[in-house]
């Protein structure tokens, strides 16, 4: 899917591409500012994305499910990010989020739990 730039689009809203699992890709357009809950919920052969320069807000659980993103540098996310819901990134490994350093979006990953990392914590724990 592309959006061409000079596209009147400047939000993505709930559930819009939820479940699609065939999309592999999707190029979205300067302007863009929002992406709200759940908009790529289970796109599981999507394998890249590059958030535009101008989005500013993701909403929650917006990448749940969407196993093709873990790989390094997949997800790449851009300096203007001022809002992350809530399991933004559910079940992507941090290690494969680009997020410029310094940036509130390089603060947000940092704080993630790695789901994986959690497990090696606890079973050390009961050991």
């Amino acid at each position: 899917i592309v959006f061409e730039d000079g596209s009147k689009l400047t939000s993505i809203g709930k559930y819009a591409f939820n479940d699609c699992s065939a999309m592999e890709s999707i190029t979205l357009p300067e302007g863009l500012e929002s992406i709200d809950h759940y908009a790529f919920n289970g796109c599981t052969a999507l394998t890249s994305f590059k958030t535009p320069s101008t989005l500013k807000t993701l909403g929650d659980v917006v990448f749940n499910n969407c196993s093709g993103l873990n790989a390094e540098g997949a997800l790449v996310l851009n300096e203007a990010l001022e809002s992350i819901g809530k399991f933004a990134f559910a079940g992507i490994r941090k290690e494969y989020i680009v997020a410029p350093e310094g940036s509130y979006a390089a603060e947000y990953v940092d704080k993630m739990i790695d789901p994986e990392a959690e497990e090696e914590t606890t079973e050390a724990a009961a050991e």
